[in-house]
């Protein structure tokens, strides 16, 4: 289960294609995260495609922190770096992961001399009972004229698929399933798609990855390039990416994307956290 570019979208919004119908917000997310794990009975992953902080009064008064409580509650297992993470400088993203149950990774973000930043991780292992599900995090190659320039500019991001052809074989050794979690993604028309994370599946060995969840672009879709799935959820909580892993014939899995529409009137928001932003909002508003 994936969300992409929630840019502190902590509250439900009416979308131009909604019909005046509420969508998202960290309270109605949540419900509908557990109730979509509920509903699969299975092992489930909970990842954050980036961009998670700057975007709202309620996650921007406080640099982040009420974001990262939101995915916190959410049960958010893994997060990519998003090219807006550095927005408040690398000191500040520094203190939000500390803050985060969960971790930040990047496989081509380096520093001046190529060396992975502490602060990050190329990838992560999620273990589920039996299952381990290998993690492999991207961060868009944009991101020095995505953010602020001066706070990246003693990093580098590299090229994504190289970045994940290094790690690949540590990642696979270690794991059942390699997922990479990218913030990149791609464009989709009646034709085609087209975009970076297009290219990275066409540089990578034929199902040399089992999914590819995508972010970035802010569009929503579902593919399969080069034997690999793709899903990109939307923005701003209004999308919630599923890519179902079923064991077919045995030991063969075959995988099988979607996309969900978290409607506020179809989940009941949960109301604790309902309550917690409230009181954020409450506060902020009072701000002169």
């Amino acid at each position: 289960l994936a969300i992409a570019g929630f840019p502190g979208a902590l509250a439900p919004r009416p979308w131009g294609w909604s019909a005046g119908r509420s969508v998202g917000g960290a309270a109605a997310l949540r419900r509908w995260l557990d109730t979509l794990a509920w509903a699969c009975g299975c092992t489930t992953l909970r990842l954050d495609g980036g961009d998670e902080m700057t975007g709202t009064p309620l996650s921007n008064f406080n640099r982040g922190r009420a974001t990262i409580e939101a995915l916190n509650a959410l049960g958010i297992d893994a997060a990519a770096v998003g090219n807006h993470e550095f927005d408040w400088t690398v000191d500040t993203l520094r203190a939000r992961i500390v803050e985060a149950r969960y971790p930040f990774l990047s496989a081509n973000v380096t520093d001046t001399v190529g060396a992975t930043p502490p602060w990050v991780e190329p990838f992560t292992i999620v273990s589920r009972g039996a299952v381990k599900v290998a993690i492999i995090g991207l961060t868009t190659t944009e991101t020095p004229t995505a953010t602020r320039p001066d706070n990246v500019r003693d990093l580098r991001f590299g090229d994504l698929a190289a970045a994940v052809r290094r790690v690949l074989p540590q990642a696979r050794a270690a794991a059942d399933f390699v997922v990479v979690l990218a913030h990149e993604g791609a464009a989709c028309d009646s034709a085609a798609c087209a975009g970076p994370i297009i290219d990275v599946a066409r540089q990578l060995d034929s199902g040399s990855v089992d999914l590819i969840v995508a972010g970035h672009r802010h569009r929503i879709f579902t593919t399969r390039v080069n034997g690999i799935p793709i899903v990109q959820a939307g923005a701003s909580g209004n999308t919630i990416a599923v890519a179902d892993f079923v064991r077919v014939g045995g030991a063969r899995v075959e995988v099988r994307t979607r996309l969900e529409t978290p409607y506020v009137d179809a989940a009941r928001p949960d109301e604790e956290l309902a309550r917690l932003f409230a009181r954020r909002e409450s506060r902020n508003d009072s701000i002169t």
